[in-house]
């Protein structure tokens, strides 16, 4: 971008999961070349929600997954809030202890397949959980490549405060 432009220093907006790059960045090279950041929503420090589905600390009532989330999905996925009524209505005839099952087992899948082996999902766990979800999902040392990236970025997330203030010393605008 410096050459692209001519500019000395750039600015970075982070959205979202570009809050987590900024993390490592700020870290791994400093802000020597940043003239100022906007964080639009940026996951810093990641966030509990991930936290607590790799813990399976999340309880989501029957109240609120019959009635508030299948609709709200289909009509996000399908444009059309009907088709939330019909899933509804076919999983409350499933016994209950069924579908609790397929859910584990999706989640169980999701987790296991997806989550387990994406750093970026990993970067989304608060630094102050990492120890106990790391803890849960890596002590046995079967990923040591993957354990070795984390640690890192947790490194990062562990030095943020003290990075953000010496980028502000040294005249960088955070917003």
């Amino acid at each position: 971008v410096k050459e692209q432009t001519g500019k000395s220093k750039v600015t970075l907006v982070n959205v979202s999961l570009g809050g987590t790059v900024f993390t490592a960045f700020i870290d791994e090279y400093g802000m020597k070349d940043v003239h100022q950041v906007v964080n639009i929503v940026a996951a810093t420090n990641g966030t509990d929600i991930v936290a607590d589905m790799l813990m399976r600390k999340f309880n989501i009532s029957d109240e609120y997954f019959y009635n508030d989330y299948i609709s709200m999905i289909a009509e996000e996925n399908l444009d059309d809030i009907a088709y939330g009524y019909l899933i509804n209505l076919a999983l409350r005839l499933l016994p209950k202890d069924v579908f609790q099952g397929m859910v584990t087992r999706i989640m169980d899948a999701l987790i296991e397949n997806m989550m387990m082996n994406t750093p970026e999902i990993w970067s989304l766990v608060p630094s102050e959980r990492y120890e106990e979800v790391c803890g849960k999902y890596l002590a046995d040392g079967s990923k040591p490549v993957l354990k070795a990236k984390l640690d890192r970025y947790h490194e990062a997330q562990l030095h943020l405060q003290d990075n953000v203030k010496k980028a502000v010393r040294d005249g960088v605008r955070i917003d």
